[in-house]
Formats: structure tokens, C-alpha cells, sequence
């Protein structure tokens, strides 16, 4: 069963043409209630639509402006399609710029260019994501923690389960 209509809009952030199963509506009102919270389950039930939708939620209510998405390098793509297809917020791969040449694609930016994207990124105003993979935290967790984000939201966090390994102390 597919649920559209049965809910309240968080537009303009979650386009309202976003479908949820009955499961993910259960999983986000649980979610909203609580302030810290781990979402495990099987590929393909929508792990990342729920926790997009908690994070919109948090922004629509005025709580939150400031997202940092943590996810393996394999995924950062994943991440800024999920929140292009599902919302209207500005999503930032951090590291990179479109390539002028090819658009499509990606072109890795230098040490003094990813200081001035974050800067960039923490000047700005209104809701925004910044996608960042595990070892950029390591490498800039300076600069990340200067940028004040408001949620975080951990994509496989078994890259975490060391807690001697400098990516988890990060």
C-alpha cells in the first residue's frame, strides 16, 4: 500500500510526489520521536528516503539547516541522487566540482578548493546537504567541525565499528 495523499506536505523541501509504503511512514513517525537512532534493515526498503524524510522533517520545523551526509566514496553519487529525486535542498558532493568540460562528470578538487568549497557551503543560508565520504572526515575533521552541521546521518555505519580506528574517533 502506497501512501501520498495521507499525510501532511513538508513542500517545499520533500516534494509531494514522493510515495511512502506503510512501513516507512511507521519507521519516520517512530524516528521523529527520537533524537538519535540507527535505521537497519534489508537492501531496498527505502533506508535513505526515511532518513532524508526525518532530516526534512527537522528542517521544515525550523530545527535544522546544516546536513552532513557520511557515506563510502561508492555512494556520495547515490546520496546527492536520492536527495535531488526526493527534495528540493541543495546537495554539495564535497571534493568535487562538474567537470566544464564533460558536466556529467566529476573533476576532484585540490586541498586550497575543498577549504573554499566548505567555507563556501557554511556561508550559505537555508537548508543544505554536504556529501562526504569516511576518509575526507579523517582529513578534514577540523573543517567540518567549523561548519556546525545540525544532523548527521551515517551511511553504512559499519565503517564505524572500531572504536581504535581514526575514522571512528573522528
Amino acid at each position: 500500500m502506497s501512501l501520498k495523499n495521507e499525510r501532511k506536505s513538508l513542500e517545499p523541501y520533500l516534494k509531494d510526489s514522493v510515495d511512502f509504503y506503510q512501513h516507512q511512514v511507521s519507521g519516520v513517525r517512530q524516528m521523529i520521536r527520537m533524537r538519535n537512532f540507527l535505521l537497519a534493515d534489508e537492501m531496498g526498503l527505502g533506508k535513505s528516503l526515511q532518513a532524508i524524510t526525518v532530516a526534512v522533517a527537522d528542517i521544515f520545523q525550523e530545527r535544522a539547516e546544516k546536513l552532513l551526509v557520511i557515506a563510502p566514496v561508492t555512494l556520495k553519487e547515490n546520496w546527492k541522487d536520492e536527495f535531488e529525486k526526493f527534495t528540493t535542498i541543495d546537495a554539495t558532493v564535497f571534493g568535487v566540482q562538474p567537470d566544464p568540460k564533460k558536466p556529467e562528470r566529476y573533476k576532484a578538487l585540490g586541498p586550497k578548493d575543498r577549504s573554499i568549497q566548505l567555507e563556501t557551503f557554511a556561508a550559505q543560508s537555508g537548508p543544505r546537504v554536504l556529501i562526504c565520504n569516511y576518509e575526507q572526515i579523517v582529513r578534514h575533521l577540523h573543517e567540518l567541525n567549523g561548519v556546525g552541521f545540525d544532523i548527521a546521518i551515517f551511511d553504512e555505519a559499519h565503517y564505524l565499528k572500531n572504536p581504535e580506528s581514526k575514522r571512528t574517533q573522528a
